[in-house]
């Protein structure tokens, strides 16, 4: 799995890691990830990502509960949080941020080699990434070969 890291790893700094891990995707001729889904079980409740390199998506990410939606524009960066109640409209969530959303990244990166600090969060959450990533490739078939197989019998 070379693509969704983004979702996956938002996935995991808001559960952590997941009891088990499925995973479905299709490989372009050149061995790429084409597109895929993994389905992360957390016990009381299951995460799905949808990942695409062949396909775009205009669509926020959505985290649905009993009591409404949270609906988040741009995962990884946060750029926009409203919460959707059921049977109500949107309430705006969001907060302000520094256009360049790395720069929070970039002066906790510069606090930590500053504090001589190597434990923090971020790392738990980037092994736990990893390890799903990892979990999540599976055998996947090729999505030219198979485009070209749905070509033939159309």
């Amino acid at each position: 799995m070379d693509i969704g890291f983004y979702c996956l790893a938002s996935a995991v700094a808001l559960w952590g890691e997941p009891k088990q891990v499925q995973a479905s995707a299709s490989l372009l001729d050149s061995g790429v990830d084409a597109h895929g889904v993994v389905v992360m079980d957390y016990g009381d409740f299951s995460v799905t990502l949808q990942h695409s390199k062949v396909s775009d998506s205009t669509l926020p990410s959505e985290i649905q509960g009993e009591a409404g939606a949270l609906v988040i524009a741009k995962i990884s960066e946060c750029q926009k949080l409203s919460f959707v109640p059921r049977g109500s409209k949107a309430q705006d969530l969001s907060q302000p941020q520094h256009i360049n959303t790395m720069l929070y990244e970039a002066e906790e990166f510069a606090r930590l080699v500053e504090n001589n600090e190597v434990n923090h969060p971020g790392l738990e959450v980037s092994r736990i990434t990893a390890k799903v990533q990892t979990e999540s490739v599976a055998r996947p078939a090729s999505f030219s070969r198979l485009m070209r197989r749905l070509r033939k019998t159309t």
